[in-house]
């Protein structure tokens, strides 16, 4: 990760189920980022944590961040929707 912005790879990397990402968000004290990538995989205890951390706007920006994710999913298994070309 030699970028300027190596948490937002990570991020992204994390909200996919990357373990070696989420460990790196950790290590590097982005724990809050962790738990957002997390939600945004799906990991409702996470959710809930950020909410308990009275953390409302990044819990919605999670579950915006999984509802993408799982629309762009759910097209690219859907065979209704692939070209046939």
């Amino acid at each position: 990760m030699d970028n300027n912005c190596p948490e937002l790879m990570a991020l992204v990397m994390g909200s996919e189920g990357d373990k070696k990402a989420l460990n790196w968000l950790r290590a590097n004290s982005y724990s809050k980022l962790a738990l957002i990538a997390e939600g945004a995989d799906n990991d409702n205890t996470a959710i809930e944590e950020l909410l308990k951390m009275d953390e409302k706007e990044w819990a919605m920006i999670s579950l915006k961040i999984r509802a993408v994710k799982n629309s762009i999913q759910e097209d690219n298994e859907d065979w209704h929707k692939q070209s046939r070309w």
